[in-house]
Order: C-alpha cells, then sequence, then structure tokens
C-alpha cells in the first residue's frame, strides 16, 4: 500500500491518478489519515507495587488563584478579566503506588524549597501511619533535578527515581491523581475565592484517604490496604490533624547541604493547606 511507504495524499493521488481529496477521504475512513496511526499501538504496561512505601509518585499541578466566581461555573465571561493578576497557586501531590493514599499540599512556588517541603511533609505523614518510603518518583521539572533535592532524598534514604522523558505516564498515578483532585476538589463546586477552595483541601484530601471508594482498590478507601486495627484507624482519626506544617518547620527539617545553597531565610509565605504533623 503507498500510504505504508509513508506517502503523502498528494502524492498517492499523483500515482493513482484520482483528486487528492478523495485520498484524503480513503485515507480518513481507513484511520490512516496521520503518520501515527501507521505505527502500531504499544502495549499498555501496568505495575503496582506489592507494598506500601516502595515507590511514591510526586508532581506538581498548577491552578489559577481567583477572588469570584469564574466563567466556568457562573457562565460569565465579562469579569474573568478582573481576576487576572491574583496569584498562582501550585499543588505538590505525592501518593503512594500501593495504597493510593495521597498527601498533598498548597504551595507558592515551583522551586526546590517547595518540593523539599513536600518531601518532609510526605514522608512524616506515611511515617505516621506506619509506611516507610524507600523510593520517590518525579517528573523531570527543575526543582525535581536540582542537588538539593537530591540530597534531600539521600538524606532520608530514599532512592529518586526520574520518569522518562516526554513520556507523562511513567508517573501516571500522580497525573491520574492530579485529574481526581481538579474535577472533585477544585472543579466541584463554585468557590467565591481561591482561599475558600483552599479551606477545602484538607477536608477533600481526608475524605479521599480514609472513605472515598478506589478503583483499583475494589471499591475500598486507600486507608483499608494498611489492614490496621480498629484501636489504630480510631487514634489516627481522631488526631489527625493537629498541626501545621509552618515555614520554621521546613527549615528545621532540610537536609544540612541545603543551609549553604538557601543561606537567605525564605521570604515567601510558605502555607501547607494540609495538616499533617501529628504528636
Amino acid at each position: 500500500m503507498l500510504r505504508r511507504q509513508r506517502l503523502c495524499g498528494k502524492q498517492i493521488a499523483l500515482q493513482a491518478g484520482v483528486s487528492a481529496a478523495s485520498v484524503s477521504m480513503v485515507l480518513r475512513k481507513a484511520a490512516l489519515s496521520r503518520l501515527a496511526h501507521l505505527e502500531p499501538a504499544q502495549p499498555v504496561r501496568r505495575y503496582v507495587r506489592e507494598h506500601p512505601g516502595e515507590l511514591t509518585h510526586l508532581d506538581i499541578k498548577t491552578v489559577a488563584g481567583f477572588d469570584r466566581i469564574g466563567h466556568r461555573l457562573g457562565g460569565n465571561r465579562r469579569s474573568q478579566c478582573k481576576s487576572r493578576g491574583v496569584r498562582w497557586e501550585y499543588v505538590h501531590v505525592c501518593i503512594d503506588d500501593a495504597a493510593r493514599i495521597s498527601c498533598t499540599a498548597i504551595l507558592p512556588n515551583l522551586k526546590t524549597i517547595s518540593a523539599v517541603a513536600l518531601l518532609s511533609a510526605a514522608v512524616a505523614y506515611y511515617h505516621s501511619l506506619g509506611i516507610t518510603v524507600t523510593r520517590a518518583m518525579t517528573d523531570n521539572g527543575a526543582c525535581s533535578k536540582a542537588f538539593a533535592f537530591r540530597d534531600a532524598c539521600e538524606h532520608r534514604g530514599l532512592r529518586h527515581i526520574a520518569s522518562r522523558p516526554s513520556t507523562p505516564r511513567t508517573n501516571g498515578k500522580a497525573e491520574r491523581f492530579i485529574k481526581t483532585i481538579l474535577t472533585e476538589w477544585a472543579y466541584a463546586r463554585a468557590y467565591s475565592s481561591s482561599d475558600q477552595r483552599a479551606a477545602e483541601l484538607p477536608k477533600w484530601i481526608y475524605m479521599y484517604n480514609w472513605h472515598r471508594p478506589h478503583g483499583s482498590l475494589n471499591a475500598k478507601p486507600p486507608i483499608s490496604f494498611l489492614n490496621l486495627p480498629r484501636d489504630n484507624l480510631l487514634r489516627l482519626q481522631t488526631s489527625f490533624p493537629k498541626k501545621r506544617f509552618t515555614k520554621q518547620w521546613m527549615w528545621q527539617n532540610k537536609p544540612p547541604k541545603m543551609w549553604s545553597r538557601y543561606g537567605k531565610p525564605l521570604r515567601n509565605r510558605v502555607f501547607f493547606t494540609l495538616l499533617l504533623k501529628t504528636d
């Protein structure tokens, strides 16, 4: 077939003696109009770790801040330009590969200090549930490729794994969780401001980890994967959450090597919307 030789529609029309429109119609019906259709479909490779903590997926999603209901829910596009320039919010997510327990926080930037802060928060939260994290997978963003993030992983005994370049499906569990969090939290209701939306994030994360049925866990919540006894479940539910991760906590829990790279204190107001730290 001429299309299998990677000839374009006009070349096929010239050799076959027909019009280019006819060739285009035939190729479209045969699903061969694009070069990508000539390649065999890549096999779907799915993997799930056996034990919690063996692999955690980290990623960042940028969402726009606002101070009024936008046109997505309100339908009024006239006032959408008035919310421009409010700010950008960066949702840092971490999800366990086996148990699908998530740790999510809203941080003010995409810098390494914020990525290390989420890593510290996630390790502390998983440790409170009896999970020991050994690997962390990220994309190839600047904050993940920084030496400070590498030192933070080494300081906590984690093996840092980078996803394949230009292949988001390698870190697919984090990508899918971002889609879920956008659908069920960010755009699920009409928030009056981004501050109100941020205040609802801890409640949604708590619901996701403890009550929301998960499709990969036979319609059970992620916390059920740990098989915790009833006493532990009651203790964890009553003690979660208690304190915020403050800016001082973030700087105190950095690896020592990061002090030389970040000599000045963080001027931004770093805050966590997810309350994780327990006594």
